[in-house]
């Protein structure tokens, strides 16, 4: 695949902070923006390292959906 160089304008910080992340990853930050545009791509939000390591990780209730559990977390946090 041909690489083509991107020039971005992302405030300091955020600049930071990607590298951080990335070198907390061990990758680089080019990887980053490259899997995220990939990700746009094949869903409609973006997967993250941080996604895809919990992703599967919570199991619901038995018989249980994911509206009704938040259903259920909902109104506990408002009933109370």
């Amino acid at each position: 695949m041909k690489k083509v160089k991107l020039t971005l304008s992302v405030p300091e910080n955020g600049v930071k902070l990607a590298k951080r992340y990335a070198r907390k990853n061990k990758t680089t930050v080019s990887s980053l923006v490259n899997r995220f545009f990939a990700s746009l791509e094949n869903s409609q939000s973006p997967q993250t390292p941080l996604t895809d390591s919990l992703t599967g990780i919570a199991k619901l209730p038995k018989g249980m959906d994911e509206k009704e559990l938040l259903e259920d977390a909902i109104l506990e946090k408002h009933l109370r």
